[in-house]
């Protein structure tokens, strides 16, 4: 995948998300959960795709678990607004997308 240095951004904070203080869980889960809202709720410009890599997703209890390489699809809603689960994709459907979309 071609995104390019500059366009890459980790948000080491965030890597933290299971890793809290379990002494005083609810401030900082707060506190993280809402830094992660607010970038989820920010927009993108119309001409690009924002790409979020994570490996849990555990602030939202609709989704119980994660099979290895499934994809959350959210919709971003602007500042304030939230975001909504677009789908759920598995490994084995973007492999499948991918070769019915192949130009070779």
């Amino acid at each position: 995948m071609a995104f390019w240095e500059q366009n890459i951004e980790v948000m080491d904070e965030l890597a933290e998300i299971n890793n809290l203080n379990f002494g005083n869980p609810n401030v900082q889960k707060r506190l993280v959960k809402e830094k992660l809202i607010r970038i989820f709720e920010t927009k993108p410009n119309p001409q690009v795709n924002k790409l979020f890599i994570v490996h849990d997703y555990s602030f939202d209890e609709s989704i119980q678990s994660l099979d290895f390489l499934d994809t959350i699809i959210l919709k971003l809603k602007g500042s304030g607004l939230g975001y909504s689960f677009v789908g759920l994709k598995s490994l084995n459907q973007f492999i499948s997308w991918a070769s019915e979309h192949s130009s070779n």
